[in-house]
């Protein structure tokens, strides 16, 4: 690294000397020197007062004979101080040495290493060294000043006697070197602040350097003035290691970890932190410590600096932040971004440039930016960047302002683009950077404008309504050939004049009113119908409708105004007001008639509803009719609807009996009928006629007999499918009974018998399903369904079933004796045996054949073994006759389970009590058998 007395690098002026790693051994007289030379190069400012410190000690401390030092420029080394017997004579010679010169200062400076050299080397190696001359039978010593891993100086001395070989010499000409670098540095920085003092002056009173000693343990044990000058703390407290205190707390831990292994490893260390100023602020600290040893090797005392470096972290990070920004900025911009270097490879490729072109910026990033243009255009292009270069302008834009360029993207598709290029010099670098607009989609849309633009001059031109864009005070800007045609002037003469000029003086106010509140924005647009005055002096009537178009900034601009030709509406309109007026005589005639039928209409509206209410009230009644499951029910719901459809009269509902020759009562509603309970068919007239009868009251005319009361009754029969299954009887006043009435009865009468045969035929068809034919008991089917319910209900009430298997003895003997007719009268005088044997819930039913199943709920075994004994010895008593020839009596054979002893499924059961069955035929017949 070199160094000029105009200008320095930058990181030069940053730099931190490298501190020698050899222990300095305990000197009285070099430690003396060595803190006198380390305060005394805090007081220094120029590089020439650092010179003079370190010379003049180095003489005193080693009795040198000699002693110079060389400062590091561009391109010659600059003697800053020589102090020596023949110092007049070196002077002029020394003050400035070319680099290429071939003298021991220099090849210390291409090496970087410390130089020793004895008389005779020195005669050897440089036998045209001016110091033969002053020195013959010196030696030398020659040691690199460093900082930042580069050589910026020399110290030299010279001894005319024994070269130093003590280590403790060695060690304090190496921290001689160190120090004296340090200072260099500081010095310059020095300089620095002091030519530009108004921009750094917070930075030069913010920096603090602290030296300060402590004991082998780290602890002070005398007090420190510039450590009190900073931190604030009296002597009492930072004593000892009270000093830590004065570390930022985030901070404390890691710094004690470091200072402990500075002090175990005896080693000079280096240490960073926040440490607390006097006004209680933190600043950052850079900390270099040094131990000094003894001559037994242990650390007598440590030696240190306190170095203020919070403003150059704050750089750094600001440094960080800035590009940290840059770097958003750049990738979150909707255009791409892309940076080359002067030969057009790609330095910065951001997202948006990613999306256009189909690149990761992994992939661009050292491209050449020929990649992104088309092959014809890259010569061309080259040129002009090239060009662009030279000329100094930051920017300009690489497009015309009439076309687009062409782009490339990386599947080879081409695409037009708008884009600007900048070019700026950092480093001596020249960068330049384009941003480049995808306007692919631009072009299409503004060729769609245009389009638009064609197809709306077309429309204003050739409208059927007059379009006018009209000036804030009235003139006219365009018009098309419609306007013209309707208020007979040219459009040169509708140039010049206003709107106010030929509109209807009685019109105008209110046309410039409505103007006015659109200009306020109090209203978006308006339309009115008002008159023009046309250029042969008629008037044309016409509807205006009126907008207004605003600058981008919000101000009126103009009106769009569209007219239509209204007069032939106007016409029309006339004539609608003469026959609106011949109108409104005739309507008061017929107002008069209408009155008169608003009342029919009246009255029929509440007949209607009154038939809607009858009609809903007939259609839910036919409804539950059908989702009736017995006649029970289907009475209840007759009874419960024909007394909302009939609410003033009386009514009951008759069925036939079982021997179909008497009828009786099985509902009634309104309180007891005006009929007997119980009546035979021939006491009534609409059963014996086959149709609704009315019988007057009592002396007026027929009536039915079963009809005790005076008054009128209706009695309708209940007719379906050609068979009479009832009748509806309703009585009350005569005048109840009107024709409307009685067609509602038949209604509902007929509903009713429907019904009636539906239900009971429904009930014939079950009693089909589950009943045999022949013996008339229930069939198997039925047994399996009721076993699954009565089960469920002898799980919950913790009670069994008994179960009878029956099969009659040597039935197919007797079937062959006596023929089948014989034996289908068996098995049905069998059947109406066992049906009298069994209560109400017990289940009698023929299981196949000659035999038959007895289910008995809630009995046990032993119950049911003895109710089966008592259907043995019917059956025993039973004398079987056919066609009135007696045949003889029968036995049967009886096995007995129970539900759930014997199994918990109905096959289950009816095996054990099959297995018993068998038992009791292998055991002689005519008995029973419980099951095991």
């Amino acid at each position: 690294m070199r160094y000029s007395r105009k200008e320095r690098k930058t990181h030069v002026f940053h730099s931190t000397m490298n501190q020698p790693h050899d222990p300095l051994h305990s000197s009285d007289p070099h430690r003396a020197h060595l803190n006198a030379i380390m305060e005394a190069l805090l007081q220094v400012t120029t590089p020439q007062q650092v010179a003079e410190v370190v010379v003049e000690h180095a003489l005193t401390a080693l009795q040198a004979s000699a002693s110079t030092l060389y400062l590091l420029h561009e391109d010659h080394l600059e003697n800053l101080q020589y102090r020596g017997d023949t110092s007049g004579l070196l002077e002029e010679d020394f003050r400035e040495v070319p680099l290429t010169a071939q003298i021991p200062a220099t090849a210390v400076l291409r090496t970087g290493e410390t130089l020793i050299l004895t008389a005779a080397e020195l005669l050897e190696q440089y036998p045209d060294s001016l110091l033969l001359k002053t020195h013959p039978q010196a030696g030398l010593v020659l040691l690199p000043l460093r900082s930042q891993d580069e050589t910026i100086g020399v110290l030299g001395l010279v001894f005319e006697h024994a070269l130093p070989e003590n280590p403790v010499d060695i060690q304090f000409m190496n921290h001689l070197a160190f120090h004296c670098a340090q200072a260099l540095e500081r010095t310059w920085l020095i300089r620095r602040l002091q030519s530009s003092e108004e921009r750094f002056r917070s930075l030069l009173e913010a920096t603090t350097t602290m030296v300060w000693t402590r004991d082998g343990e780290g602890r002070f044990v005398q007090e420190q003035p510039s450590w009190e000058a900073f931190t604030g703390q009296p002597w009492e407290e930072y004593q000892g290691r009270g000093w830590q205190n004065a570390i930022h707390p985030e901070d404390r831990e890691t710094a004690r970890e470091n200072f402990l292994k500075g002090i175990e490893g005896k080693i000079p260390y280096q240490n960073g932190y926040r440490l607390r100023q006097h006004d209680g602020s933190y600043r950052w600290m850079q900390v270099h410590a040094v131990p000094v040893l003894g001559e037994d090797g242990q650390v007598k005392e440590w030696m240190g600096f306190h170095r203020d470096i919070t403003e150059e972290r704050e750089a750094s990070q600001a440094a960080l932040d800035s590009e940290a920004r840059l770097f958003g900025i750049i990738s979150t911009v909707s255009d791409a971004v892309i940076t080359t270097d002067a030969s057009r490879r790609v330095l910065v490729f951001n997202h948006a440039a990613e999306r256009m072109f189909g690149l990761s910026a992994r992939e661009a990033t050292g491209e050449s930016l020929d990649r992104f243009i088309p092959q014809r255009f890259r010569r061309t292009h080259a040129h002009h960047m090239e060009a662009f270069g030279q000329t100094g302008v930051t920017s300009r834009s690489m497009h015309s302002t009439r076309s687009a360029l062409p782009a490339l993207r990386a599947d080879g598709t081409e695409f037009l683009v708008e884009a600007t290029i900048s070019q700026v010099v950092v480093g001596g670098e020249r960068l330049f950077t384009a941003v480049v607009r995808d306007v692919t989609e631009q072009i299409r849309v503004e060729g769609l404008l245009r389009e638009s633009e064609e197809r709306f001059r077309a429309t204003f031109s050739q409208a059927a309504v007059g379009i006018a864009h009209v000036g804030l005070s009235g003139e006219w800007l365009t018009v098309n050939q419609r306007l013209c045609d309707i208020v007979g002037y040219s459009n040169t003469e509708l140039m010049g004049l206003t709107f106010q000029d030929i509109t209807h003086p009685e019109d105008l106010d209110k046309d410039l009113h409505l103007l006015n509140l659109l200009v306020s924005g109090r209203i978006q647009t308006y339309d009115m119908q008002k008159r023009y005055i046309r250029k042969d002096g008629t008037l044309v009537w016409v509807n205006l409708t009126v907008s207004l178009v605003r600058t981008p900034e919000g101000d009126p601009h103009y009106f769009i105004s569209v007219i239509e030709d209204i007069s032939s509406m106007k016409d029309t309109e006339l004539q609608l007001v003469q026959a609106r007026d011949e109108l409104e005589a005739r309507v008061e005639v017929r107002t008069a008639e209408l009155q008169t039928l608003s009342e029919q209409l009246s009255e029929r509206v509440q007949e209607l509803e009154v038939r809607n209410q009858e009609t809903r009230l007939l259609g839910e009644m036919s409804e539950m009719l059908q989702a009736c499951l017995n006649l029970e029910e289907a009475q209840e719901v007759v009874a419960q609807h024909a007394s909302l459809l009939m609410p003033h009269l009386k009514g009951a509902l008759f069925s036939f009996g079982a021997s179909r020759n008497v009828l009786e009562e099985m509902v009634q509603w309104h309180g007891e009928s005006s009929s007997s309970t119980v009546f035979t068919p021939h006491e009534c007239w609409g059963l014996r006629r086959g149709k609704a009868f009315l019988s007057e009251p009592r002396g007026r005319g027929l009536r039915c007999s079963h009809v005790h009361d005076n008054g009128a009754a209706l009695c309708v029969p209940l007719l379906a499918q050609g068979e009479t299954v009832g009748l509806l009887h309703l009585s009350g006043p005569a005048e109840m009974f009107t024709s409307r009435k009685q067609r509602l009865a038949q209604t509902i009468a007929e509903t009713v018998a429907l019904a009636i045969v539906n239900l009971r035929l429904r009930e014939t068809l079950r009693m089909q399903s589950i009943r045999d034919p022949l013996t008339g008991l229930f069939n198997r089917r039925y047994l399996e369904e009721t076993f699954t319910r009565e089960a469920r209900r002898a799980q919950r009430h913790q009670h069994s079933i008994g179960m009878v298997m029956l099969d009659v003895d040597h039935f197919k003997r007797f079937n062959d004796t006596y023929g089948h007719e014989a034996g289908d009268s068996l098995l049905a005088d069998l059947g109406r045996v066992l049906q009298s044997s069994v209560r109400g819930e017990d289940v009698a039913c023929r299981y196949g054949g000659e035999e038959f199943t007895l289910m008995l709920p809630g009995a046990s075994l032993e119950q049911t073994v003895q109710r089966a004994e008592q259907v043995r010895q019917a059956i025993s008593e039973l004398q079987v006759s056919d066609r009135g020839q007696m045949l003889g009596g029968v036995t049967a054979s009886l096995g007995v389970a129970a539900y759930p002893q014997h199994g918990d499924q109905l096959l289950s059961v009816l095996r054990a009590a099959d297995f018993a069955l068998y038992r009791a035929k292998q055991e002689g017949r005519n008995r029973v058998i419980p099951a095991g």
